[in-house]
């Protein structure tokens, strides 16, 4: 990959290549990884998002970590500290208050422009994460299997489509294992 080592050596990057198949070579990273694929997994389970939504998933949870303060950068967060160091003026934190929880129902406005006067204002969608150039919600569109970005939007963060009703977790909690005791000689 030439591209990527002309561009560390133009930077001062030190590149170096670990041995396959031996992640505790790279345990920093490792970690990261293995972070963001837990939060990206429990998100998805809790929503019953489809699989083909790891992505999204994955995206939104490093979008999220990316912006906590990390007791290593001072109680900062990685991005403030990279708009320090490259003199970048936005306000990543008002994103950050954007944040949904994933999954969650969300209704897109509809311009004006795209419907006639009888078609619905709002398309039914789910929430899937936050475009941070575009500064706009990410929302997947399950009628038409798409990812469309948004900037009005109305959330439903209790409830989530894509969970199912007869859940066998659900069907567990509501049913009751332990019958009444009854004292000696009580029935």
């Amino acid at each position: 990959n030439t591209k990527t080592k002309e561009f560390c050596q133009k930077n001062g990057i030190r590149f170096t290549n670990t041995t396959a198949n031996t992640s505790n070579q790279n345990a920093i990273a490792e970690r990261k990884l293995r972070a963001l694929q837990e939060s990206a997994k429990a998100m998805m389970i809790e929503s019953n998002a489809p699989k083909h939504l790891w992505e999204e998933a994955v995206r939104y949870a490093c979008f999220i970590q990316n912006r906590m303060p990390h007791k290593a950068l001072g109680m900062k967060s990685p991005v403030s500290i990279l708009r320090e160091e490259c003199k970048v003026d936005f306000d990543d934190f008002e994103l950050l208050k954007k944040a949904k929880t994933f999954g969650c129902a969300a209704y897109a406005y509809v311009d004006a422009k795209e419907r006639i006067k009888f078609d619905d204002k709002a398309k039914p969608c789910i929430f899937i994460g936050i475009d941070g150039q575009k500064r706009g919600f990410r929302l997947y569109n399950p009628d038409l299997g798409s990812i469309i970005i948004r900037s009005r939007v109305f959330f439903l963060e209790d409830h989530f489509p894509l969970r199912q009703t007869n859940n066998i977790i659900e069907q567990t909690i509501q049913y009751n294992f332990f019958p009444l005791h009854h004292q000696d000689g009580e029935e």
